[in-house]
């Protein structure tokens, strides 16, 4: 009787599964819009449109068209510019194989210059890492 009870208490429940499908939806909802807004980020940066209406810097029109903290700016542009160089990275983040958690990630290890070109040459094998590692 007793393993039975304690079966039942750690089955799932329906709720806890249509729960816990709406936040993996939502998670890959969230990846396809961090991917739109690097991808709209990596325009601006290619086209120089932000100089267009008198900003010195990307940062400044990012800051300009959005309600982000510094930090949150300085995450997106430089995940951009990282991206620039490693497409496929913004393709597994807007396909939900990585998340943007993996994507900052990877861009603050691209942000070193003395490491910049490696991990570049290596970013296959990073995404099959970034794929499978648990962030705990």
């Amino acid at each position: 009787m007793f393993p039975s009870v304690l079966e039942e208490l750690r089955a799932p429940k329906p709720a806890s599964r249509v729960l816990a499908g709406a936040l993996r939806s939502l998670d890959q909802g969230l990846g396809s819009m961090e991917a739109a807004l690097i991808d709209t980020v990596i325009e601006s940066l290619q086209g120089c449109v932000w100089g267009d209406d008198g900003h010195l810097s990307i940062r400044q029109y990012v800051r300009a068209n959005t309600d982000w903290s510094d930090v949150r700016i300085s995450r997106c542009v430089r995940n951009a510019r990282f991206c620039i160089d490693a497409p496929v990275v913004l393709d597994a983040l807007r396909h939900g194989d990585i998340g943007i958690d993996r994507v900052d990630v990877l861009a603050r290890a691209w942000a070193n210059p003395r490491v910049r070109a490696d991990l570049v040459d290596q970013i296959d094998d990073f995404l099959v890492h970034a794929r499978g590692v648990s962030h705990r």
